[in-house]
């Protein structure tokens, strides 16, 4: 045992809160460093988040004029030999001749005609057609887009359909929505958005321009507290009429136009550099000096952080997940309904009346927008009746399902992981640990799972196939052979594919698995219609190009960074008052890879949770 690392939460001023105990959080990387308190997001201009591309290059916004030229970026021209491809599997799926009307589809749909035109392929079991939907994302996914459809005529009776994704919604095409012939298919853009989601933004633009909101895609979804700048692709749209909504378009700007041949997908980016404000500091620059120091040699623990686990701490999302898996459906719908301390107060109307009188049609005409899922539950007991629980949790949207599972295999993680660098020396590896054979491959890949669209059927047509990697069992010999670091060592998340460490750690996972009653050798099936295949995640991330200072400020009101938006309009950020400075802040910025939670990284630097930090007044 290494004493580097430990669970003393007393030593050195470090804190963990109880509800971080709850979701498997009970380690600090370094415990050695003193802790200091602070206050994290204060002020939605407090959290900067900047996209870095596969290319490592740092996203802004720098420019909302419309380009005189059209650029064409042509980036990967798939040509005759794909077509070859994509025809021969679609054969093998549907035949030859279902194949060819499919093609003509693809090929003879004039743009006029994509805001209504589909293709509805025969019906056929799950398998094939979940095969279908995966090739359609595979080799059109940039143009198509695919959803379950059921035969109106026949209950049961289900296929998939394929559509368009420029068609628009609300207004025919006229010639300005049209691509012309010289310009590739996708306009690129860069959204500077404050304190709104992605996929609210998204909505917003959606509903502006009149266009199917599949229209757009993107590489991840952004922080909603924050001042964010990402890319965006959309198909079939021009520049001029995006850039005309700018002026009416609150909390967000969109510019650095450009049109490209290939659509954004989920994962399409290295990671993302964060711009961070932690006010009222209790610490000394020495304190600071020495946290970051600790911070850039040592990294931090790459726990799942808190929003991985919903904001309500009385029902974590990972518990509706280990009763998704368990198919204890009317625990799951108890946990959706019931009654939750700090609720709102209509919320906690909806709730209280349900609880009290299992009434569900009351309960719906009285239930906020905001209950959108309880909501679905109640009008699912409406239409099967109180006891099919089954049915009635089939309601959800098979989306929000897997987030609640992918909770809970985030939960046996972050406890997993805890085990490990507690239990043994958490600077190096161990006998039957597991690194990856293939790390830059699959750190594309390693992508959040809340990543997911609303489609009942099939995971996003944005994503990418989950890549199991080859993985690697250390010997004793190659552990102590100085040749893998710590920061090598990946954990798996479980599932039906993955591989166990061997040692100590594999008996952690199965014995939290059989205290939550999990067997996936017995749920096979059932574990893949939620996903499970199970992937792998670094123990250990270190922060790239840390850079920091320290900022004194005379009110709480005054903002401390520039964001893209400040730097196009001019505004200089200029923190006045009088005489001396009452606070002090620290500024902070360095790159994380994809699926790598900023807080957990300042937790670590801080020894302060999340909600402790907020608290903190």
């Amino acid at each position: 045992n290494n004493n580097n690392n430990n669970n003393n939460n007393n030593n050195n001023n470090s804190i963990i809160d109880e509800f971080e105990l709850s979701l498997g959080i009970s380690s600090w990387r370094n415990i050695n460093t003193e802790g200091f308190d602070g206050e994290l997001k204060s002020r939605f201009t407090d959290f900067l988040v900047s996209e870095v591309n596969l290319k490592k290059q740092i996203i802004r916004l720098t420019d909302t004029s419309v380009p005189k030229q059209v650029v064409a970026i042509n980036e990967d021209k798939k040509g005759i030999e794909s077509e070859n491809e994509a025809k021969n599997e679609f054969v093998k799926l549907v035949g030859e001749d279902e194949t060819n009307l499919f093609l003509d589809f693809i090929k003879n749909t004039t743009i006029d005609q994509q805001k209504s035109a589909s293709f509805i392929f025969k019906p056929a079991d799950k398998n094939i057609r979940t095969n279908i939907h995966q090739k359609v994302r595979q080799f059109y996914g940039s143009q198509l887009f695919s959803e379950a459809h059921e035969d109106p005529k026949q209950k049961n009776n289900f296929s998939v359909r394929v559509c368009f994704r420029g068609a628009l919604t609300k207004q025919k095409n006229t010639r300005e929505d049209r691509r012309t012939g010289d310009k590739p298919r996708f306009l690129c853009f860069t959204l500077c958005k404050e304190n709104r989601d992605t996929s609210d933004a998204i909505l917003r633009l959606s509903k502006m321009l009149r266009v199917n909101n599949k229209t757009f895609s993107w590489a991840g979804t952004k922080d909603k507290r924050a001042v964010t700048t990402q890319n965006i692709t959309a198909f079939g749209l021009l520049a001029e009429k995006l850039a005309s909504l700018n002026p009416r378009l609150y909390g967000m700007t969109t510019g650095n136009f450009c049109y490209v041949d290939k659509a954004l997908q989920l994962g399409d980016l290295f990671g993302n550099k964060f711009e961070i404000v932690i006010r009222n500091i209790t610490a000394s620059d020495d304190q600071i000096i020495q946290a970051v120091n600790s911070l850039k040699l040592n990294g931090f623990i790459n726990y799942y952080g808190h929003q991985r686990f919903g904001s309500n701490r009385n029902v974590p999302t990972h518990s509706i997940g280990r009763a998704l898996l368990k198919r204890d459906w009317e625990n799951v719908m108890n946990l959706i309904l019931n009654p939750r301390e700090g609720d709102q107060e209509a919320v906690a109307k909806t709730r209280e009346l349900w609880a009290t009188t299992k009434d569900a049609n009351a309960a719906l005409k009285i239930a906020p927008s905001s209950m959108f899922l309880e909501c679905k539950i109640l009008s699912g007991i409406l239409k099967f009746g109180l006891k099919d629980y089954q049915n009635i949790i089939n309601t959800i949207p098979r989306n929000t399902r897997l987030l609640y599972v992918h909770s809970w295999q985030s939960y046996i993680w972050n406890s997993v992981v805890s085990f490990r660098l507690t239990k043994f020396n958490p600077n190096q590896p161990i006998a039957g640990d597991l690194v990856l054979l293939n790390p830059s491959e699959f750190e594309r890949e390693n992508i959040e799972e809340n990543e997911l669209t609303e489609d009942n059927e099939t995971a996003s047509t944005q994503s990418k196939e989950l890549i199991i990697p080859t993985i690697k069992i250390l010997s004793e010999e190659e552990a102590n052979s100085g040749n893998w670091k710590i920061e090598d060592i990946v954990l798996p998340l479980p599932g039906y594919e993955i591989q166990y460490p061997e040692n100590e750690v594999k008996q952690k996972y199965l014995e939290l698995l059989a205290k939550d009653e999990i067997n996936f050798n017995k749920q096979e099936h059932f574990q893949k219609e939620y996903s499970l295949k199970g992937s792998y995640r670094k123990i250990i991330q270190k922060p790239i190009e840390i850079e920091w200072s320290i900022k004194n400020y005379y009110t709480n009101d005054q903002q401390l960074l520039e964001t893209d938006i400040d730097r196009l309009q001019n505004k200089k950020i200029e923190i006045k008052g009088e005489g001396e400075p009452k606070f002090r802040a620290l500024v902070i910025s360095f790159i994380l890879p994809s699926s790598t939670y900023a807080t957990v990284c300042i937790r670590e630097l801080t020894k302060r949770s999340v909600t402790q930090m907020k608290l903190v007044k």
